[in-house]
């Protein structure tokens, strides 16, 4: 089925919709029509596999044109693993800072590590398991909102040294089941306290094992930890510049922070 076009799904889909339009039109068939012969009509789920597949070869031309980019270019991981879940905590008031810090959800890396990032997603793919994204890419403004909140060096790092999230280097991230349940990590997300160290091992025996199976997952594709959040990973292979560049909201989402 990949040797079609989106666009000739498209087409199809009008066809059949125009097909049911004429069908539509046609006089009421006598008994005797009824049962000598049968009006064809294309069965709903046959079109709405047509949509399904038109769907999911736009996203494969929106992730091949993404991949052809330079490493360094801004790109949207949801669009790159869209089996992963997304909670943009900095999104909302959902967070340590309890405020609403991005106008809207957004999950940017740089392409170089959204490339090592997939390759994670599908290594967890064949247990059954996926990413859960918190942060990613967080704009000097950002950062420097979360330091005068907490401007404790052990959980924040110093806008003026330069965030690795303000790089498109970092994520905060989990994981999840099958079903979207994230697997227990002993703390939640932006847990400021000695448990959600690495070296804190005063756990049950089944948070120590999903946080070895995270850790040793995401340093197999070329992520480091860092001693105080077992959430937070840094990519290493190439050291991307600071940037304040913003993604752009929907007008429709575009609310007063607070």
């Amino acid at each position: 089925m990949d040797k079609f076009s989106p666009f000739l799904l498209l087409s199809l889909l009008f066809l059949l919709a125009c097909q049911g339009e004429v069908v539509e039109e046609k006089a009421e068939p006598s008994s005797e029509e009824k049962t000598d012969s049968a009006v064809s009509l294309a069965p709903a789920e046959d079109t709405a596999f047509l949509y399904a597949e038109a769907r999911r070869l736009r996203q494969l031309e929106i992730r091949d044109s993404l991949l052809s980019l330079e490493d360094s270019a801004w790109v949207d991981l949801q669009q790159l693993i869209p089996q992963a879940e997304y909670e943009i905590r900095y999104a909302t008031s959902n967070n340590f800072m309890e405020l609403q810090v991005y106008d809207c959800p957004g999950c940017y890396s740089r392409l170089a590590v959204a490339k090592s990032l997939m390759k994670v997603q599908q290594n967890l793919d064949s247990i059954g398991l996926s990413l859960k994204f918190f942060d990613c890419y967080r704009p000097s403004s950002a950062q420097w909102a979360l330091w005068k909140k907490t401007p404790d060096p052990r959980y924040v790092h110093p806008p003026k040294q330069g965030s690795m999230h303000s790089r498109g280097n970092a994520l905060d991230l989990s994981l999840v089941d099958s079903l979207g349940r994230e697997l227990d990590m002993g703390t939640p997300f932006d847990y400021f306290g000695k448990e959600a160290y690495w070296s804190y091992t005063q756990h049950s025996e089944e948070v120590n094992k999903n946080r070895k199976l995270l850790r040793q997952q995401m340093q197999a594709a070329g992520f480091s930890t860092i001693r105080t959040e077992w959430w937070h990973f840094v990519y290493k292979a190439q050291r991307f510049p600071l940037s304040n560049w913003q993604w752009s909201c929907p007008t429709d989402s575009l609310e007063p922070k607070g």
